[in-house]
This record gives structure tokens, C-alpha cells and sequence, in this order.
């Protein structure tokens, strides 16, 4: 013998509106984050992506830039521009690895500062 109290508890079928609003919820608050990320930054004109990078070098220190794509999960192609906009505001220096071909990005020791 069941309660209503019982009967209210158990799961349901699934409810494709309930599941529609926790999308728009979910993809609001994550434009919302963007929205804040982006106008907290703008004073010192870098993006989310550059914080992310620069928090890696800091973290990481000296890093091939294949190293760095990969470490922030993103195209070799991606990290280079990121690390081209960031040596572009005198945030990171790159230099050639003495050992191969490759280059290294370092962030400038005065952000450690």
C-alpha cells in the first residue's frame, strides 16, 4: 500500500519542458559568466582565453607552445594567436628552444612581481 506522500516522491516520466528551461538556465548563467569575465577584464584588455594562458604560465613556467595548446586544451593554431596577442601587450615573451626548432613562451617575470 502506497502514500500519497509516496507517490509524489517517485520519479516521473520525463518532462521534455523541464528539461528545455534547464538548458536556457544553464546556457544563461554561462553567457552571464562570459558577460562578467569579459568586462572585469577589459581594463587590462585581455580576454578569458589570455587569463587562462597566462595562469598556465605562471603555474607552469617556461612552455613549448605545443606544451601550451595542450595544456589549455586547445588548436596549436589557437595558442599561438593567444601567445602573439598576449607578446603583443608585453605579457609574455617567446624565444627559441636552444635544443630544436620549437618555441617557448615565458611570461615576463614583472606579472610575478
Amino acid at each position: 500500500m502506497t502514500s500519497e506522500h509516496d507517490e509524489a516522491a517517485r520519479p516521473g516520466p520525463a518532462d521534455p519542458a523541464g528539461d528545455e528551461s534547464l538548458s536556457e538556465a544553464f546556457w544563461a548563467v554561462a553567457r552571464e559568466l562570459r558577460e562578467r569575465s569579459a568586462e572585469t577584464l577589459a581594463p587590462w584588455d585581455i580576454t578569458p582565453a589570455h587569463l587562462r594562458a597566462l595562469r598556465t604560465l605562471s603555474r607552469h613556467g617556461t612552455m613549448r607552445l605545443s606544451a601550451l595548446s595542450e595544456q589549455l586544451q586547445i588548436a596549436p593554431r589557437t595558442a599561438t594567436e593567444v601567445v602573439d596577442a598576449l607578446e603583443a601587450r608585453d605579457l609574455v615573451r617567446r624565444r627559441p628552444d636552444p635544443a630544436d626548432r620549437a618555441e617557448l613562451a615565458r611570461i615576463l617575470s614583472k606579472l610575478r612581481d
